[in-house]
Formats: structure tokens, sequence, C-alpha cells
């Protein structure tokens, strides 16, 4: 047992992701303390726009970059586990991690999602940051 995993399911109707193929709603929402609803909503009407799926790549990195508090991280060319984004910062901060096909929210030190993906490698990874305006 993965003692970084924690299972969770943020979709608010329990229906597994098999199903529903709603990781990036589950992530975003998590990571962000939103409304799952908001969160999909928000996503369909982005998708909608550009007539492509809610969880493409080219519309979860639009829909972040409108977020201020958002801040895309280790862009520096190591490989990481999501196992290695756990141990970021002293364990301490959120994250949203995109791995192939998929999408995580890591909180302080614990990955949060339906299945143990932490030995998977991060395509992209999201710092949660407060801003002062």
């Amino acid at each position: 047992m993965n003692p970084k995993y924690v299972h969770h399911n943020q979709n608010p109707t329990g229906r597994p992701r098999q199903e529903t193929k709603d990781c990036v709603i589950r992530a975003i929402s998590f990571a962000l303390g939103m409304d799952y609803y908001d969160v999909y909503d928000e996503l369909s009407e982005l998708a909608k726009e550009k007539t492509i799926p809610f969880n493409y790549e080219l519309v979860t990195n639009e829909y972040l970059k409108n977020y201020p508090q958002i801040d895309e991280v280790y862009d520096d060319g190591a490989r990481y586990q999501l196992n290695d984004v756990c141990d970021f910062n002293d364990k301490k901060g959120t994250y949203i991690v995109q791995l192939s096909d998929h999408m995580v929210a890591v909180k302080d030190g614990k990955f949060y999602d339906q299945l143990d993906c932490g030995n998977r490698y991060c395509v992209n990874i999201w710092e949660i940051v407060d801003k002062e305006e």
C-alpha cells in the first residue's frame, strides 16, 4: 500500500472514474476547493468554444491559466513521478498534476484519487499559491 495515496472520489454522485472519465473535474475541484458542478460547467463551456472534450489538455491548460492562484511549475526538464510531487516543499502545498491521460490532486504530501498511480510520470504540474492582490 502506497502511504502517499488517499482513496478519494470527488464526484458527488460517487460514480467510479471508469464510468465518468471526470478526473480533470475531480482534481481541479478538490485542489481549488471549488464545487464539482461549477468546475464541470466552466470546463464544458470552454470545451464547447473549442469544439473538443473538456478533458483534453488544450482545454485544461487554458482553464488553469485563468486562475491567478495557479502557477505552472517544474517545467525544468526533469521527469517526476507523482510520488515525487508529494515530497515537494517538505510535503506542504497543493498541486494539480497532469499525468498521461489522467489528472490528480496533491495536498500536503498525499495524492487524492480513485487509483494508486504514484509511479506514473508527470506531464504538467501546477501549484496552488497564495497571491496577494
